[in-house]
């Protein structure tokens, strides 16, 4: 219910970024920022492993943490850990996404 659509959501919404990085990177190499300072040629494969690692990781730890607040709704220091890593995967994987997206 309530913390179902809000999850299922965010993953679909991901999902849809990773895949248009895909389509976007499919045919060229692209350089980042750290790499065209030391000279090093990433390919656009490394990058996409890392982009949908990110998503897999990102997506199976807030599954983890739902399933396990659900067992664990009654402890209240154990939902709020499980909040707060479930929040952490929810924004950091944005920050990873949006870096990898603009170097």
């Amino acid at each position: 219910g309530a913390t179902r659509t809000p999850f299922i959501t965010a993953c679909c919404v991901e999902l849809v970024f990773c895949a248009l990085m895909t389509s976007w990177m499919s045919d060229n190499e692209h350089y980042t920022v750290f790499f065209r300072l030391h000279q090093a040629k990433i390919g656009s494969k490394k990058i996409l492993v890392f982009v949908w690692g990110v998503f897999s990781i990102s997506v199976l730890v807030r599954l983890w943490c739902l399933c396990s607040t659900a067992k664990s709704s009654l402890a209240r220091r154990a939902g709020r850990c499980l909040t707060v890593i479930y929040m952490f995967f929810g924004t950091v994987n944005w920050l990873l996404y949006l870096t990898t997206y603009y170097a």
